[in-house]
């Protein structure tokens, strides 16, 4: 197997979402929800990239609520209660 054939691999589900990587990935969740990426990242490293995809997001929605913010339709949406 050829190293770019490995990093393809590596980033098939980011690649195929139509992301990078999974550090472009992780940013666009951080805007999406308004989150700060610090926190996105230790989420996502807890739960593994295998569920970046599924529980990464269930996770992220549950901050959201309890952290009170409304985001849903994206950051520009976001309000502060």
């Amino acid at each position: 197997m050829t190293i770019e054939k490995d990093i393809y691999q590596d980033h098939k589900n980011y690649i195929d979402n139509g992301y990078k990587d999974r550090s472009e990935y992780l940013k666009h969740l951080s805007e999406y929800y308004v989150i700060p990426i610090d926190s996105v990242c230790a989420i996502a490293e807890v739960l593994g990239s295998d569920e970046d995809f599924d529980a990464l997001i269930c996770e992220l929605e549950d901050f959201e609520f309890l952290f009170g913010l409304n985001c849903t339709g994206g950051y520009e949406n976001a309000i502060y209660k």
